[in-house]
């Protein structure tokens, strides 16, 4: 499952809350690979103070969420293609004329400054997510 910036922008002005975002992005794609493998165990990092909402939702399996579960190969793996799917969705942009940068560094708002003069609000929502205090910042000058 991907979420764009756009689909992020869209669940974000839902969610209001980063980790409940999260919660509910990785309870989804969890609730696809338990509908279709049977499994006992579900690794996962830990992102928030609390647990998956859908760890309820199935006694029957063990949830072990913890921060750095990089050292479990599925977590490393899943790791490794979320990291290649952000890297292509910015590559498909490249293609598009958008060359954006990465981050939060000065480069990136003064690319965010240029952009904005050029493209309108509808369009930037998909290139960028909205609540991050880059774009406040560049938003606000």
């Amino acid at each position: 499952m991907k979420i764009n910036p756009d689909k992020y922008n869209e669940l974000y002005s839902k969610f209001k809350n980063l980790n409940k975002l999260l919660d509910w992005a990785h309870s989804k794609a969890i609730e696809n690979l338990i509908d279709n493998r049977e499994c006992k165990y579900v690794i996962t990092d830990k992102f928030g103070k609390k647990d998956l909402n859908l760890v309820s939702k199935y006694p029957d399996i063990n949830f072990v969420l913890e921060t750095k579960a990089e050292k479990y190969i599925g977590v490393a793996a899943a790791s490794i293609l979320a990291r290649a799917s952000f890297l292509e969705w910015f590559d498909s942009q490249l293609k598009k004329g958008f060359k954006l940068p990465k981050g939060a560094s000065g480069q990136v708002e003064d690319y965010a400054k240029i952009l904005i003069k050029k493209i309108d609000r509808a369009k930037l929502k998909t290139l960028a997510k909205l609540h991050f205090k880059t774009y406040s910042k560049i938003n606000s000058d």
